[in-house]
């Protein structure tokens, strides 16, 4: 499959995805509720021939579908993520969010345009595909469980033969018209920490009958701290957050309790199993020496994704060789945010493209998840190219 043709195909198709955009922009749907989303995309595949199965069916939320090519070849997927935030959109786009409390401040529009173009484009082209693509718009990735309820709801049976595994995501960082991915360590484990310290509550003006769970949270957090510190290598990845602090009622009141929550991200598994008991032995033994008591909750979540040599070479070719040396870069450093299609990597390797879209306007450097972010729809059309560019290279089987 020659790139002059994916070029001139995706080039045919770009006003129609930038049109379409915004019609998902403007209805944004929080993650494992994209009923509206998912009715829209499918919509667009039947207009061009595409006739795409639901993966959560009996909701009715998430699409599936391969495009088969003619010729022999290898089986990869392609996936989007099509879930919105809990943002409320503070942009002047002329089609932001009309829904309260909902955007789509990750860009999740964007990745399912790129994908759903990808996809219009393979199919165009099938009679020059080798092997087959297997496309995922996927359902609740901002959750971290999204991934995994696809996997139980069988999207992965009988994939048996799967080379590898592709997410395509817009980024801020990103100048427009780049294609960037890390080798080894990309994205990491991420894992949720549940504390309760245990005190004994009373009058705030007699402290020394009570005990308090404040100063021993306060503790605890600098506690932990500590343990990331000088109990761990620096070089090996370690992100301990503590995000929520809830205790008291009353200005005058020494709560019994206090509650918190955070996030722990690493990438060494034999780090990982040894956290909990880690975590568990500083928070306990710093209430104790407070005189108060703690619970200690620690619930693994999605894994890390770490992209294997081979496959990120085969991605680094295929961009540099059909769309330009210059195009494609590696990330020198890896992220502590975390990725929910690093489930798949029980099924093939996985490697997360990103797609660039910062351009000249200020609001396109913003963070993700920023409530004020926009995105230079131009990234759709190089997001496309690229995906079918990876499909059309990676499908290939040595002669």
């Amino acid at each position: 499959m020659q790139q002059k043709d994916i070029d001139a195909a995706a080039a045919s198709l770009r006003e129609e995805l930038i049109t379409f955009r915004p019609t998902l922009n403007r209805y944004p749907e929080i993650g494992l509720h994209e009923i509206e989303t998912t009715q829209r995309i499918k919509e667009k595949l039947l207009a061009h021939g595409i006739e795409p199965d639901y993966i959560i069916k009996d909701e009715k939320i998430g699409l599936t579908f391969s495009i088969e090519g003619e010729l022999p070849g290898n089986r990869i997927a392609l996936r989007a993520d099509i879930d919105a935030l809990p943002v409320s959109e503070q942009t002047d786009e002329p089609f932001r969010s009309e829904r309260d409390g909902l955007m789509h401040a990750c860009g999740h529009d964007l990745n399912t345009a790129i994908v759903l173009g990808a996809a219009i484009v393979l199919n165009r082209l099938r009679d020059r595909l080798c092997g087959s693509v297997k496309f995922i718009f996927q359902s609740g990735e901002e959750t971290l469980v999204g991934a995994k309820r696809a996997i139980e709801a069988g999207l992965m049976d009988g994939e048996t033969d799967m080379k590898y595994m592709f997410a395509f995501h817009v980024k801020t960082d990103v100048p427009l018209g780049k294609i960037g991915a890390k080798c080894g360590n990309a994205l990491a484990a991420s894992d949720t920490l549940r504390i309760r310290v245990i005190g004994k509550g009373g009058h705030a003006a007699h402290p020394y009958k009570t005990v308090d769970p404040i100063i021993a949270s306060a503790a605890v957090v600098g506690a932990l701290q500590d343990m990331v510190a000088r109990e761990h290598h620096p070089a090996d990845p370690l992100v301990l957050s503590i995000c929520t602090i809830h205790g008291g009622t009353v200005f005058n009141v020494t709560p019994s309790e206090v509650t918190m929550t955070g996030t722990v991200r690493s990438f060494n598994p034999e780090l990982r199993d040894r956290l909990p008991g880690m975590i568990e032995r500083v928070v306990r033994h710093t209430a104790m020496a407070h005189n108060a008591d703690a619970e200690v909750i620690y619930e693994k979540g999605v894994p890390a994704l770490v992209v294997p040599r081979a496959m990120f070479e085969d991605a680094r070719k295929a961009i540099s060789d059909r769309l330009g040396a210059d195009r494609f870069f590696e990330y020198e450093t890896p992220s502590l945010g975390s990725e929910d299609f690093a489930w798949f990597s029980q099924f093939a390797p996985v490697m997360q493209v990103s797609v660039g879209s910062r351009s000249e306007r200020p609001e396109t450097a913003l963070p993700l998840h920023n409530e004020r972010v926009i995105f230079n729809e131009d990234c759709i059309l190089t997001g496309m190219r690229a995906a079918c560019a990876i499909a059309a290279e990676t499908t290939l089987r040595p002669a």
